[in-house]
């Protein structure tokens, strides 16, 4: 590395945590760092779940979206959050500044959430491998872990992991990798002028590069290999299913037996895994799926505050 890209490079990591700082303070009372708080745009109608599985975020991409992701986790309430890695996109960082201000919100609002006693569990992955540094601490109350078993409400065992061990392009040839997120970035960026001209059409969202990936067969035979090794790790460590992100490709397959989820992204996809309270576990694309759920996990908070005041009507 050049010294004009180290210089860069240094430049781009102080304004990240410049970035993390204006997203946390540090109360002298206590000694704790807090989430700032925000109180705009709460959701009217939550949904109650137990556990909430969210991957890919890339923070810091410019195909990044945070505003629905913020939108999404404050409709959720939640007993746990598992974040599968990729939150923050250090690769992009490391090259060029894209930092918008619902970066910082979604990373309160995650950090509001472990303060206030959700557990909170980070698995980095391959863009922020430089928080694996950390693993097995417990930062602002949010355990950073390499894997993570998760027992669902039936008592199986979920072995969740990101999943670029997995990935033989990541692990051999990092260059290869970068070339093909690059790729990935002209395709994003193309894939705003398409969907421009297809909105203007009254067509509904396509994506280039998703459409891309299916075309190069040598990537789908990969694809597979790729969720059977997943498996067959969930498998070695004694567990029933496993769940990775990695791929941005949102899915639930069953190989010899074990389950595989993927929980996708939200750069495209705009999809997680989630665990109901009754034990069910679902793969949903927000907003559509979440607007078909039963009454039964919706509460109207709304209602609760107006139940509240009549009581003190009364």
């Amino acid at each position: 590395m050049g010294r004009f890209a180290r210089r860069r490079r240094r430049k781009h990591e102080v304004q990240l945590l410049a970035s993390l700082s204006e997203a946390l303070r540090f109360d002298p009372a206590t000694g704790n760092i807090c989430p700032r708080g925000d109180v705009d745009g709460l959701a009217d109608i939550k949904i109650k779940v137990k556990t909430v599985f969210i991957s890919d975020i890339h923070l810091g991409f410019r195909g990044s979206r945070p505003d629905h992701l913020l939108r999404f986790l404050r409709q959720v309430e939640c007993e746990k959050i598992v974040l599968v890695g990729d939150v923050i996109d250090l690769w992009v960082l490391g090259r060029r500044w894209h930092w918008k201000e619902d970066c910082n919100r979604v990373l309160r609002e995650i950090l509001r959430r472990a303060a206030s006693g959700t557990e909170v569990i980070y698995v980095p992955g391959n863009h922020d491998d430089a928080f694996r540094r950390w693993v097995g601490t417990n930062i602002a109350q949010i355990c950073i872990e390499q894997q993570h078993v998760h027992e669902t409400l039936d008592g199986r065992r979920m072995l969740v992991l990101h999943g670029d061990e997995f990935d033989q392009v990541v692990r051999r040839k990092r260059w290869v990798a970068s070339l093909g997120h690059l790729g990935y970035e002209l395709s994003m960026y193309l894939n705003h002028f398409v969907n421009g001209i297809r909105w203007l059409l009254r067509k509904p969202y396509w994506s280039l590069s998703a459409y891309l990936r299916a075309k190069v067969k040598q990537r789908a035979q990969d694809q597979e290999a790729f969720e059977r090794a997943v498996a067959e790790e969930a498998r070695r460590n004694g567990c029933e299913m496993a769940l990775c992100g990695h791929t941005h490709n949102a899915k639930h397959a069953i190989y010899d037996g074990t389950e595989y989820w993927n929980d996708g992204d939200w750069v495209e996809t705009l999809s997680s895994v989630i665990e109901f309270s009754d034990g069910r576990i679902e793969l949903i694309h927000w907003p559509r799926d979440t607007q078909q759920l039963p009454d039964s996990f919706l509460e109207d908070t709304n209602k609760e505050t107006n139940e509240d005041a009549l009581r003190l009507e009364a």
